[in-house]
């Protein structure tokens, strides 16, 4: 019986595949109308630079007035690193704007300042501004009153790859290929890769779900958390991940049970 080295290749692809940590945070870059900013007239836009590539397709940005009433207004994204609001023209008074993004490492960070038309600003209390430097994963976990899902999912997801890589290892290169052992390792590695792939496909689902949720007050029933969801999928690299790993896995699947079949 043969090595089934197209396995092993397609197992090293789902091993380098593990989601990781970066740090490369979106942090606001610099704005226009500046934070604090007293304008004589309306500005036309509200234009938002980021100090790394977001997902504009997903990222938003919003004002309102000092009384929390939402103004209406067209957003569009330029280069993966801007976030643009046309605005009708707006009347003398205080506006808030809110933005909360996807970063290159998929982490959701949000803040708001505030800018005036036609009046001074009242001196600024603290908890009217949010930095965006203040805005930490610890905190956000802190504000979803939850654990981190996140390691959670991390953790599941290396449990099941070194499950699969330490048994194939073992079978292969540890027991003599001829031997009987070798036909039932293989069939327990195939129920782990069996369990492995329902872990991949609800870890992936579960990545997408905390990074969706933020941006569509998550419910099952609302197309756009499913719309954001596909997004997430398509154009960020834990969507792509996670859409990919498991149809590796299938595929090595397959290709040990053939082997087992032929052996």
């Amino acid at each position: 019986m043969k090595k089934p080295i197209p396995f092993i290749f397609l197992l090293c692809f789902i091993l380098l595949l593990i989601p990781y940590k970066v740090n490369a945070h979106a942090y606001l870059d610099h704005s226009m109308p500046t934070q604090e900013a007293e304008l004589e007239e309306s500005p036309n836009e509200i234009r938002l630079k980021f100090t790394e590539p977001i997902d504009t397709n997903v990222s938003t940005v919003t004002i309102k007035t000092e009384h929390g009433e939402l103004i209406e207004a067209k957003q569009q994204g330029e280069d993966n690193i801007w976030l643009v609001l046309d605005v009708s023209p707006l009347q003398d008074g205080i506006y808030y704007v809110d933005w909360q993004v996807l970063s290159l490492d998929t982490h959701v960070t949000d803040g708001s300042y505030r800018f005036s038309v036609g009046v001074e600003l009242p001196p600024n209390r603290p908890a009217e501004t949010i930095a965006l430097e203040e805005y930490t994963e610890e905190r956000q976990v802190n504000e979803n009153h939850t654990f981190n899902w996140n390691m959670v999912l991390r953790t599941i997801d290396v449990i099941v790859i070194t499950s699969i890589a330490g048994l194939f290892f073992f079978t292969y290169w540890i027991i003599d290929e001829n031997s009987l052992k070798t036909v039932k390792m293989n069939r327990i590695t195939i129920t782990i890769c069996i369990i492995g792939l329902a872990l991949f496909l609800l870890t992936g689902f579960g990545h997408l779900y905390i990074r969706a949720q933020p941006f569509t007050q998550g419910t099952w029933t609302n197309l756009d958390f499913w719309r954001t969801m596909g997004v997430l999928a398509t154009s960020t690299v834990i969507g792509v991940v996670s859409c990919i790993r498991p149809i590796l896995l299938g595929a090595s699947l397959i290709f040990l049970s053939n082997h087992t079949q032929n052996g």
